[in-house]
């Protein structure tokens, strides 16, 4: 080959350069979006280099990452290894992100090291024998690298490795240009995410027409909306006045409601920690602890406010149910103890003024203090179990018992403490005074019957019957059934569900009569406790059935 042929080869692949270089400028200078720019410069480099695959990576610098921004692959797949380049980890070797001079391994075999991990390389792209790393710096900045890979060995004039690092500066450049807009990207994305995952509701609302920009989906489930149909509405149409007061909330303070932390917050005044009040949709109410920001602009202006919830429901109701258990508990000791002061300084007195006592005052009044007495017992009782229950330490102590004679005896009892009350027992599958054996604890069974009992006279009316009941099965002798049935006002179906929970009272009880809602809730841990089964059937105005099933263990 003479001197005129090489002239014009070299010429020709200096044009070829040329254009490569024209086209990668052009394609960078378009207004498309900067990863689309970087492709369509990557396919007009293929054309003039024949690589296996060629990838553009922007670099963090802070956090000694190199993150793929484009990458074009002839034969290959996605390219999941090169996703991120750690360049404390590259090659086992801390990568020298100073270097100003692109850095070429001829050849994968030969060199056994290098920047990149060549078993991730060989794994992303099999058969590469070489690659090219070219740095993209625009002024004094690193901006990223240039990656070209090879299915031949590669020598370090090759024309290959001077086209990649003519077009190097346009593509530093543009990378130049957005990375601040890349940079208020990330961080924008960044803040969703931590919106996104927080345990309570976060909400952004802009400030003319109140529209809700963003909200995460536990403000979504708090609101009780679909998140997708809450962005883009106003946020006052999808809040409600606080409700009044009812039974089953009940204030101590006013509470506002919820979208006026967001109004105070587009005013320019944030709020921190304040109570208030949501109606959902569904009509369920619940306490939020709010608080609000808001969020201005470089001129100052509020534009957008951020309000930030969390659900205090349980605590707040929690606390409202300690309120009301203190005022029930002072109610009911101060009943049977006006009652016993009374009937006592109406002894006193007839002692004091000489005058004789008859028999029947006297009985009455004995009685009536000894009654208020079983009440208060049983009251302290109560409150010193569930104490018992919450520290795990409620003790149970069975022994063999006849259940017939208990039963029989505790009607007894019961009788001569409400002498007008009409009870019948009724023993069903045993022979008349067959007995039945089983191991109980007497204490805490007589504590389980007692306040059936009890809630059975006094829920029904005083010409009633209550009938107490047991039923042995000899085809099942493994197990009891007793039941406690009265003919009075009957629970609420809706009710029914939640009358053992700790607290809870019936609506046609709560009205009528005192208590403080723990005597079922502690029948149905104490049945739990030894063994049993509890459950209940009630009509209004026909009665109620309690029903238990105990084992009946022999020893």
């Amino acid at each position: 080959m003479d001197h005129t042929d090489v002239s014009i080869e070299t010429l020709l692949w200096e044009c070829q350069r040329l254009r490569a270089v024209e086209a990668v400028a052009q394609s960078m200078q378009t207004s498309q979006d900067l990863a689309v720019r970087c492709e369509t410069a990557l396919h007009t480099l293929n054309t003039c280099v024949p690589a296996m695959a060629l990838c553009i990576h922007w670099a963090d610098v802070e956090h000694k990452t190199l993150h793929m921004l484009a990458h074009v692959a002839c034969g290959v797949g996605y390219l999941a290894n090169m996703q991120q380049i750690r360049l404390d980890r590259a090659g086992g070797e801390t990568w020298d992100i100073q270097q100003c001079q692109s850095v070429l391994v001829e050849d994968l075999v030969a060199a056994g090291s290098g920047p990149l991990d060549i078993e991730a390389v060989s794994s992303a792209l099999p058969g590469v024998r070489s690659y090219c790393c070219v740095p993209l710096w625009f002024e004094d900045v690193w901006e990223g690298t240039l990656l070209a890979f090879f299915a031949a060995p590669l020598a370090a004039d090759a024309r290959e490795v001077v086209i990649l690092s003519s077009c190097t500066s346009y593509v530093a450049a543009a990378l130049a240009r957005e990375r601040p807009l890349t940079h208020l990207t990330r961080e924008h994305r960044r803040l969703l995410t931590i919106l996104d995952q927080m345990p309570g509701g976060a909400l952004i609302a802009e400030a003319t027409s109140g529209t809700i920009t963003y909200i995460n989906a536990m403000g979504a489930q708090l609101l009780g909306y679909p998140e997708q149909s809450l962005v883009g509405k106003p946020f006052h149409t999808c809040s409600d006045a606080p409700a009044e007061n009812s039974d089953d909330l009940r204030f101590d303070r006013p509470l506002c409601s919820w979208n006026f932390a967001l109004t105070r917050a587009l005013c320019g005044e944030g709020i921190h920690a304040q109570e208030t009040l949501v109606t959902r949709r569904d009509g369920e109410r619940r306490f939020l602890l709010c608080s609000s920001a808001p969020l201005p602009e470089a001129d100052g202006e509020v534009r957008e406010a951020l309000l930030i919830f969390q659900d205090i429901s349980s605590p707040m109701q929690l606390d409202q149910q300690r309120s009301a258990f203190v005022a029930l508990v002072s109610h009911e000791l101060r009943l049977p103890v006006t009652v016993i002061e009374g009937f006592t300084d109406l002894l006193l007195l007839l002692a004091d003024q000489g005058q004789a006592l008859t028999e029947s005052v006297g009985k009455h009044a004995l009685d009536t203090i000894l009654q208020q007495c079983e009440n208060l017992v049983h009251l302290l009782d109560g409150m010193m179990d569930l104490t018992h229950l919450g520290r795990g330490s409620l003790s149970i102590h069975p022994t063999m018992i006849d259940i017939v004679a208990f039963l029989r005896s505790f009607v007894e009892i019961s009788l001569r403490i409400s002498p007008s009350a009409r009870i019948d027992l009724v023993v069903k599958g045993l022979k008349p005074d067959e007995p039945l054996q089983g191991l109980f604890d007497e204490g805490r069974l007589k504590q389980i019957l007692h306040n059936l009992l009890s809630n059975a006279l006094k829920y029904s009316p005083a010409e009633t019957e209550v009938e107490l009941g047991v039923r042995w099965n000899r085809v099942r002798p493994g197990e009891i059934l007793l039941w406690v049935r009265d003919e009075g006002i009957g629970i609420p179906e809706d009710d029914l569900p939640y009358i053992f929970q700790r607290y809870y009272r019936a609506r046609t009880h709560a009205r009528n009569c005192d208590g403080l809602g723990l005597g079922l809730f502690l029948v149905k841990e104490l049945v739990t406790r030894l063994g049993g089964h509890i459950w209940v059937t009630s009509h209004i105005g026909k009665g109620s059935t309690f029903f238990l099933r105990f084992p009946l263990q022999q020893r």
